[in-house]
């Protein structure tokens, strides 16, 4: 191989990026579904929304005008919740106490 890899071995790259630091990282599964997600805006309506036929809500929602608007992430994965996120403390990726799994 040439280029980037200059005749070393996938096992060999990896070693090299180990030695210069490199460590693998546990992500929490909310900023995964946060990431990984289809992302729709619902209509506020009692304290909740509805997302294909079922309720949600949140304590957060409750301070809400009627009608807010809420960016709703439906994850990718499988068997996952919905999230939401709280237009108070903005969306984020990167930490899962700003958004809402409810």
């Amino acid at each position: 191989m040439g280029g980037q890899w200059r005749n070393r071995s996938p096992r060999d790259v990896l070693q090299e990026k180990i030695d210069a630091g490199w460590r693998p990282v546990k992500v929490h599964p909310l900023e995964l579904d946060a990431a990984f997600c289809d992302r729709r805006k619902h209509k506020l309506s009692r304290g909740g929304v509805r997302i294909k036929g079922h309720g949600f809500s949140h304590d957060a929602f409750f301070a809400m005008p009627h009608g807010s608007q809420i960016e709703v992430a439906l994850p990718w994965r499988r068997g996952a919740d919905p999230v939401a996120f709280i237009p108070d403390l903005g969306p984020s990726r990167h930490h899962a106490r700003h958004a809402a799994r409810w």
